[in-house]
């Protein structure tokens, strides 16, 4: 499929009023690697009986390529609907369509969506789960800045965290082993045959293996899974050796599930999930104390940012949406 042939789909098969344009902002490119994961995908959620995210517009995707195309209003310049438009096995048209929630100019869109793949390459590539790393390479002023309007996003800390603390290092080593333990079934499931059919049970499938780690490694400190759950609440933390004693267990925590699932980022299947995760599905502009921008893309994962003086995106967050 080329660029116009892909336009050319759009203009038929949606109502377009007068002053309506397109612009695309996103090339996917199948190869055999992509198609053979796709069927294998396909074939293990047939096995499992589950249903097809957006009747399989991912697979499509992976097997024939496609655009990813943002529709905008020619005289306002506000752009109103994000589409992805592809061809099924049998090559007949397909076309999903979600609405852009809050006001965004084709400009911002661009400039938006072009942050966001840099992002999403990182974040699945084979180190990206060093979250320090994510902020200093995408935050304004590293992990310790992070963290949405009332406490949205994983890199969140309670501000009474904040305080218990003068050195920074500390924050960002709860902020960092905080967010991998949180977004850790997100990046697991990657590994899932199943993921590009269905990324909502490929998550639900990480989260279950990610919480039988836990209890195993717990079972050998005379704990139970209860103590993980009272782990990852912040707000139970009330004194400077709390906060020490936390980031402790979660660096244990977190060098368990390292060491006994480790991502098996070579294989076909996370090459090929990793090529349709930074896919945007969704698009946001919220208005709180500050304008926030979000996108999401499979498996849910929401990057949260925001503008800095000069217009550049900034990441703020990251967080999880369905």
């Amino acid at each position: 499929m080329t660029q116009d042939q892909a336009l050319s789909i759009l203009r038929s098969q949606l109502a377009n009023p007068p002053g309506v344009g397109f612009f695309t902002v996103r090339e996917i490119e199948a190869s055999p690697d992509t198609w053979r994961a796709a069927q294998v995908s396909l074939d293990e959620a047939h096995q499992q009986h589950l249903a097809l995210y957006g009747d399989g517009v991912l697979l499509d995707l992976m097997r024939t390529g496609g655009f990813a195309v943002v529709e905008f209003n020619e005289t306002s310049g506000i752009t109103t609907r994000l589409h992805l438009v592809t061809l099924d096995e049998a090559g007949k048209p397909v076309v999903r369509s979600h609405d852009v929630h809050g006001e965004l100019t084709k400009s911002e869109t661009l400039m938006l969506l072009d942050r966001n793949t840099a992002f999403s390459d990182v974040f699945f590539a084979p180190d990206g789960s060093e979250m320090k790393q994510l902020a200093d390479d995408f935050g304004e002023a590293g992990i310790g800045s992070l963290g949405a309007p009332d406490g949205q996003g994983y890199f969140a800390v309670p501000e009474a965290i904040r305080k218990l603390t003068t050195r920074p290092e500390e924050l960002s080593d709860l902020a960092g082993l905080f967010s991998i333990l949180t977004l850790w079934p997100a990046r697991y499931s990657l590994t899932s045959p199943v993921y590009a059919a269905s990324p909502v049970d490929a998550v639900t499938q990480a989260r279950n293996q990610q919480l039988k780690l836990v209890k195993d490694f717990l079972a050998e400190k005379g704990k139970g899974v209860k103590f993980f759950f009272d782990l990852m609440d912040l707000n139970s933390i009330r004194t400077h050796e709390e906060l020490l004693d936390r980031v402790q267990w979660l660096r244990e925590i977190v060098s368990f599930l390292n060491e006994h699932s480790p991502l098996n980022v070579g294989s076909t299947t996370y090459r090929a999930n990793v090529f349709v995760s930074s896919i945007p599905l969704d698009i946001v502009a919220e208005q709180d104390t500050e304008r926030f921008y979000g996108v999401m893309t499979a498996p849910g994962v929401v990057s949260i940012w925001s503008r800095d003086a000069k217009g550049d995106f900034f990441l703020k967050g990251i967080g999880e949406g369905e």
